[in-house]
């Protein structure tokens, strides 16, 4: 099933929305009764599926202006990879027809610092930040001068990038989609002080 959006229509109304967020001229479409009501019923038709980090400071339907079955969001801390993650954002194209994935990577990510040399709980934690040691690793090789917070954020964005690479590579469905022009697979940072979302080539 694929939408009558196209991939480009779908990133210009993330485009949109978050220039209404920059500019706090905010629509709150699709917040109300009605739209929640319709939704129970008819089921979701979201325009895009994001990837995006579990940290309560990012939070696409706000930062994009978009409402009640918009946005069908995938978080996990790091936005990293893995097969649940992969299989979440399948069904999103598949099922959903999503013309928009979005990995969308933010500055200051607490897991990204994690695995620039944090110490670390045991259990559960490590194994996710070892996901992220490569990314952190080419971050100081392209910036060995950076301080802590640069070297993050640089870091953060080579994930982002890296993490689009491997939904394409490891994923069929989205691949066949992305071959054959139902869906486009993106990458962008956000900036927690500002509020702006940056795309990345």
């Amino acid at each position: 099933m694929y939408r009558n959006i196209s991939p480009e229509q779908a990133l210009e109304r993330l485009h949109k929305g978050n220039q209404r967020w920059l500019s706090g001229k905010l629509e709150h479409p699709n917040h109300d009764e009605e739209r929640r009501r319709a939704t129970a019923r008819e089921g979701q038709k979201p325009f895009a599926t994001v990837l995006t980090c579990s940290d309560s400071r990012v939070a696409p339907v706000v930062q994009f202006d978009v409402g009640i079955g918009d946005i069908f969001q995938v978080r996990v801390a790091g936005n990293v990879c893995g097969p649940d993650v992969l299989g979440s954002i399948a069904f999103a194209v598949h099922e959903l027809g999503t013309p928009v994935v979005l990995v969308l990577g933010h500055t200051g990510c607490g897991a990204i610092q994690a695995a620039l040399g944090g110490n670390l709980p045991e259990g559960a934690i490590p194994p996710l930040v070892e996901k992220l040691k490569s990314v952190v690793e080419q971050a100081r090789r392209e910036c060995p001068h950076c301080g802590p917070f640069t070297l993050g954020n640089h870091a953060a964005a080579i994930n982002v990038r890296s993490v689009c690479r491997e939904i394409l590579d490891d994923s069929p469905v989205v691949r066949r989609a992305v071959d054959e022009g139902h869906t486009v697979v993106v990458g962008a940072m956000y900036d927690l002080d500002s509020g702006e979302v940056s795309w990345l080539d």
